[in-house]
């Protein structure tokens, strides 16, 4: 499923396709084992065409994958089972991300970022590199959130006791 999809992407993807044996599947699984997601890549710059392969998360049991666009048109995410993977599909290199029991990304077209929500924070990814993550925001995981005007607000039980906070899409911080 692709998701947010702005029309910019500079690849094609196809989920679980038909494999001969004969093809080269990078993984991206960390070393990881379990039920195994499989990806094919194309790049319309390189003309080049690769598979990848996927782990589950730990914490997060889920067959659902989302192939996320970003700001950048060569880099993919993918959001599966609690992980995401940031991957550029021009040199087929992952993105170092070190983030797992992910609940949520989205693509914000206005504001031309990603945003990656854990259960305990929230990051985000400008298309070349995570700019900005909050750390530990959340006592345990969030209720629900909005983007409006610039800002994300987001529900939920904070650290300082507070159940709704507001941050600036562009720096992270804490607006008050």
């Amino acid at each position: 499923m692709n998701i947010n999809a702005h029309g910019k992407e500079n690849y094609s993807y196809k989920i679980n396709p038909e494999l001969t044996g004969l093809e080269k599947v990078l993984s991206f699984d960390d070393g990881e084992i379990g039920g195994r997601l499989i990806i094919k890549f194309k790049n319309f710059d390189s003309h080049s065409t690769w598979f990848a392969s996927f782990s589950p998360g730990k914490l997060i049991k889920s067959s659902s994958v989302a192939v996320i666009s970003t700001p950048n048109p060569n880099i993919v995410c993918v959001f599966y089972s609690g992980k995401i993977y940031l991957i550029n599909t021009l040199t087929t290199e992952k993105l170092s991300y070190k983030e797992q029991d992910v609940v949520d990304v989205i693509y914000d077209d206005i504001n031309n970022v990603l945003l990656i929500f854990t259960f305990v924070g929230v990051s985000c990814f400008d298309g070349n590199e995570i700019t900005w993550e909050t750390g530990r925001l959340f006592l345990d995981g969030f209720k629900n959130y909005q983007i409006l005007q610039g800002e994300i607000i987001i529900e939920g039980l904070l650290a300082n006791g507070e159940e709704r906070c507001k941050l600036d899409i562009r720096s992270g911080k804490l607006k008050l």
